[in-house]
């Protein structure tokens, strides 16, 4: 994820710690004639992962490939693999229909950041000991990309 502050997203904040790349954000997103939307964003991690979740506001559509890749640019590098995932049909959670999600796992040094700030607030660690980074996502080959 960026470096907090995020700059780029602050200024669409409705909640959560000021200057924190987490919290929940209403971000319009315009395309040449179209109309205005406000896209609906909630941002944070835990778990080994950095997550965004994104939804229209007023619309029960889910959020354009524009849409998400513009969100994505908001609060990722564009150097980092971001994915959306499809787990097993049987393992689906679907809480908000029209909302789609990103998905990056945390390295090795962001969870032990991420660890040492829950410690120096005085909160234990809430995941396992054995949480670790998955490492680097694989790609496919270049030509199926």
């Amino acid at each position: 994820m960026r470096q907090a502050p995020n700059f780029k997203v602050e200024k669409f904040r409705v909640a959560g710690p000021p200057r924190e790349n987490y919290g929940s954000f209403l971000v319009p997103y315009q395309v040449a004639a179209a109309p205005q939307v406000l896209l609906r964003v909630l941002a944070g991690a835990g778990g080994g992962w950095d997550h965004v979740s994104v939804g229209v506001q007023g619309q029960s559509r889910t959020p354009t490939w524009e849409e998400m890749e513009f969100v994505r640019g908001l609060f990722f590098r564009d150097d980092e693999c971001v994915m959306q995932l499809s787990v097993p049909r049987d393992q689906h959670i679907n809480l908000h229909a029209g909302v789609l999600h990103l998905w990056r796992p945390q390295t090795a040094a962001e969870l032990a950041a991420e660890r040492a700030a829950w410690a120096a607030a005085g909160e234990p660690w809430a995941f396992a000991d054995h949480l670790a980074a998955p490492g680097p996502i694989p790609r496919p080959p270049a030509e199926l990309v």
